[in-house]
Parts: C-alpha cells; structure tokens; sequence
C-alpha cells in the first residue's frame, strides 16, 4: 500500500476528483451532454481508480453525474464517430474495457450515486459499481439498438446483475426503466428521493470508511473472482464485436442520424 496522502487527485475541465473524509468523489463534468463520456474522461477515471487501489487515504471511491443532473448518457457518439483510424477508434472504445477491469481490480468499494439519466455505456458505469444508489428521478435504458450499436461491453456488468431476458429485451427494444423499477430487477441497492440523495450516499460511505481496508480488498478480490468465470475473455470478445459493429453502414447512418437529429434509414448491411 502506498504511504498517507502520497497522492494527488487532479481534476480537469471533464472530470473533478474530491478526496474528503477517506473519500474519493468522481463526479462527471460535462452537463451540457448529460456527461456523456469522452475519452479524457474515461483516462481520468480510470487514473484515479488506480491511484486510489495504492492510497490508503482513500476508503471507498463514489462514481456521480451529480445531484440534479444526469449520472451518464452512455459514451459520446460524437467521438466515437470521427477522428481516429480504425485501429485508432477500436482502441479508444476499449476505454470501458479498461475501465471496468480498473473497478473490479481495485480493492476500495466504488459506490455510484445515480441521478437523471443512466443509459447505454452510463448503466454499464453505474452497474460496475460495487453499490449502486439511485434517487426517485433516475431512469435507466441501453438505446444503442436505435442508432444501429449494440451494448457489447456493458453486458458483462449487466448480467452479473439482473436476469438475462429482461436484459436482451431492453437491448432489444431500447425500452427505459424508472429507478423502481431498477431495484425490484437488482440494477440498483437504494432508492431515495433526490433531496436526501448525497445524505444518504454519505452515510454508506461513511460506514465503508470505518472498515478494515485489508478485509475489504480480500473479500472485494475474492467476490469478483468467484463472480467472474471467464470475465477477462468475454471483455476481450465484446471488445472485437464492437469493432466490428462500427464497420457495418447501419452504424455509420445511425450515429450520423443520431447526431442530426433525424430518423435513420436502415440499409441492413
């Protein structure tokens, strides 16, 4: 384990990182596109989690859109839809790959705190979590199948935490679900209403912060070791399924549709 505050949580124009009370706060800065994540935002989460595996300052991680905003829209279609070559792109979408191989590595409990929206890539971030704490006003979904994707990598976090029908039928039909609804399927751990959201994610956090850090990284290793099966090969299959979906036309015309505000036309190839 690294020494007492031997680390420096940075935060950026996307990402503001908090250490407060043995508690490190990642809340997702961008608003404006209901912190859809970009690429500097996934490194940057994926850096803090792993300076905190090595800080014994920090006793538990919560992952927030913040209160009164959307926890995640899913992963920037905007990004994924230009700039890099194809090697390039394929990587970049490799970030939640690394992302979730990061939270089920390290040894603190990692709680998300779930307001307005948690779609697509964002109810993937939010099921990987170990706690999920919901308010009244989240709602959840996986729309990828309208702009011609598929949720590839977040279903490993999803089936480890809900039936698989009721998972194929919301990839399927991109259907939402309300934050009840999400806790009676087991997506979430809690449901509060908005305004004593934070109180109550304190409060658990609160609680993990008193607990034994050596205990909570055996038993946290030894959970998602027996959970997990094949878990390292599913992440690197989906991960080329995903590659490969974005070379289909359907894809290009979806995302392109998507960012235009109008309805695609399917070309099923």
């Amino acid at each position: 384990m690294g020494d007492l505050n031997s680390f420096t949580y940075l935060s950026s124009d996307s990402l503001s990182q908090e250490l407060s009370g043995g508690v490190l706060w990642l809340t997702l800065m961008r608003p404006d596109r209901k912190n859809a994540l970009n690429w500097e935002m996934l490194s940057g989460i994926i850096s803090a989690i792993e300076k905190a595996s090595n800080d014994d300052s920090v006793r538990a991680i919560v992952i927030t859109g913040g209160v009164g905003e959307s926890f995640c829209s899913g992963v920037d279609l905007s990004n994924m839809a230009t700039g890099d070559d194809f090697l390039g792109a394929h990587n970049s979408r490799g970030g939640l790959v690394r992302l979730f191989r990061a939270m089920w590595e390290c040894p603190r409990p990692i709680v998300a705190e779930v307001d307005g929206y948690a779609l697509a890539g964002g109810f993937g971030l939010a099921t990987a979590c170990d706690i999920v704490i919901a308010s009244e006003e989240a709602h959840f979904g996986l729309p990828e199948v309208g702009v011609g994707v598929w949720p590839f990598i977040i279903s490993v976090p999803l089936l480890r935490t809900a039936n698989p029908r009721l998972i194929l039928e919301m990839m399927m039909t991109g259907r939402r679900i309300d934050a009840n609804e999400a806790l009676t399927k087991g997506f979430v751990n809690f449901v509060f209403p908005r305004l004593s959201l934070r109180d109550e994610v304190r409060r658990l956090t609160d609680n993990l912060a008193t607990r034994s850090l050596a205990t909570m990284a055996l038993g946290k290793s030894s959970f998602y070791n027996l959970l997990s099966g094949g878990t390292q090969l599913e992440l690197s299959y989906l991960h080329s399924m995903l590659g490969l979906i974005n070379q289909t036309e359907d894809a290009s015309e979806g995302i392109d549709a998507f960012l235009n505000r109008r309805p695609p036309a399917w070309k099923d190839r």
